[in-house]
């Protein structure tokens, strides 16, 4: 019964942390499974300490603030009760719903005078348990400590899953250049937007909490297209879309009064020109025109 209550009490630390910037991983911490010689206390503290110091690596650690609901709203949907925590297999299925890379489980427990914590991690990718990390302490004093190096043992020791293009990217956007560990993602914003507020929407987007978001230069724009559209990965509309390149070129309008640059654009089908269809890549537009937008952001992992 002891062991239920501290199970259900550490459960609201579960939490769904999102590894950006550098490493783009999402790992999900799980309750930690408490056997006697911890009191509910103790428990909750070394809980909450664990997750604080994971949060410290704030330069390639995000915890998302929706997480826990987010986990229970998953939960909830595929029906994952507290006692699959210790099923991998339904382990596996959370944490591939919630598209993670990896679950991370600690134990708390006592062996003769050496009260242990021990953490193991989930591969999501190939399904294996990693070595577990072992702390062991004489007092809950002792894990002030020794928790930042053993945090960092396993921060070091998780596994990074390579991206696939039409993959999800950190960001919610679609991957759709992978090559060296080097990634770039796409969202569509929109279908009738002039460019400068294209550049503007484009720059403003902040999906996944980055804000790198920009508007494709015209290659960019020319591999969205070959990788997602071309491929069936992702179907874009029949509509000119702008790109962030400028032709060069001008053109006068209003007698001569208002001067608008010519802005490189792609429709995904090509344009038809008389009997034979032009290649998408070399269209442009004048700015004050009404196009598509799509904003793109690189990531490296």
């Amino acid at each position: 019964m002891k062991k239920t209550i501290l199970t259900c009490i550490l459960a609201l630390f579960a939490t769904v942390l999102v590894f950006a910037q550098q490493q783009q991983l999402t790992v999900i911490v799980a309750p930690f499974e408490v056997r006697a010689g911890f009191s509910s206390g103790e428990a909750e503290t070394i809980s909450e300490l664990f997750l604080t110091e994971l949060a410290k690596y704030n330069s390639t650690i995000r915890v998302l603030d929706q997480s826990a609901s987010t986990l229970n709203e998953v939960s909830r949907q595929i029906g994952f009760g507290m006692s699959d925590w210790t099923n991998d297999a339904r382990v596996v299925e959370l944490g591939r719903a919630l598209q993670a890379n990896a679950v991370v489980r600690g134990q708390l427990m006592v062996l003769g005078d050496q009260r242990i914590i021990t953490v193991r991690v989930l591969d999501l990718n190939t399904t294996q348990i990693l070595a577990p990390s072992r702390m062991d302490i004489r007092s809950t004093a002792e894990v002030l400590e020794k928790l930042p190096s053993f945090t960092k043992e396993i921060i070091d020791n998780l596994p990074i899953r390579q991206l696939q293009i039409g993959d999800t990217g950190p960001g919610g956007g679609i991957i759709f250049f992978a090559q060296n560990g080097n990634y770039m993602e796409c969202v569509e914003l929109g279908s009738s937007r002039t460019w400068r507020l294209a550049l503007s929407e484009a720059n403003s987007y902040r999906g996944g909490g980055f804000t790198d978001w920009k508007l494709p230069t015209l290659p960019e724009l020319t591999l969205i297209m070959d990788n997602l559209h071309k491929s069936n990965i992702r179907e874009f509309n029949d509509h000119f879309y702008w790109s962030s390149s400028e032709t060069g070129r001008t053109i006068r309008v209003d007698e001569g009064r208002i001067i608008l640059k010519q802005i490189w654009c792609i429709m995904p089908t090509g344009v038809s020109v008389g009997n034979s269809e032009e290649s998408y890549r070399d269209r442009y537009g004048s700015e004050n025109t009404n196009f598509g937008v799509i904003t793109i952001r690189s990531f490296r992992q």
